[in-house]
């Protein structure tokens, strides 16, 4: 009765299998770093964009009361009153465009990596059945 040279390795060396699960926990642990460091950006990102049309929303608030209260024509730079607000609700806008497409097509686990490991895998494992 033959034995698998996979299951001979596993009786031998169990240390081995050990070793090759550690590898590819050390993999998943290298991918879902990269995955949370690209989380924690882009929510430092978002967070900025929404400062940005907070603080838009209440400068035109702000400009709105100003307008009601005082005449325009009497006012030295009135285009100001408009200018801030809509240029933070555009950085707003921009900031929040711009993560939205970043995030486009990223996943957690790249898929490559883990095939090109997996095909590495299946070559050792053909290589030690002999075939």
């Amino acid at each position: 009765m033959l034995i698998h040279p996979f299951f001979r390795t596993l009786a031998s060396r169990p240390d081995l299998l050990a070793d090759h699960a550690g590898a590819y926990a050390a993999l998943a642990q290298a991918e879902l770093g990269e995955a949370a460091r690209r989380w924690r950006q882009r929510l430092l990102w978002m967070t900025v964009a929404a400062v940005l049309a907070l603080l838009a929303l209440g400068l035109a608030g702000v400009a709105l009361l100003l307008v009601a209260a005082l005449p325009v024509a009497q006012m030295p730079a009135a285009w100001v009153l408009a200018a801030l607000p809509a240029t933070l609700a555009t950085l707003a806008l921009g900031l929040l465009l711009w993560q939205l497409r970043s995030g486009r097509g990223q996943t957690v686990f790249d898929a490559a990596l883990w095939r090109e490991q997996w095909a590495q895998d299946q070559a050792l494992w053909q290589e030690a059945s002999g075939s």
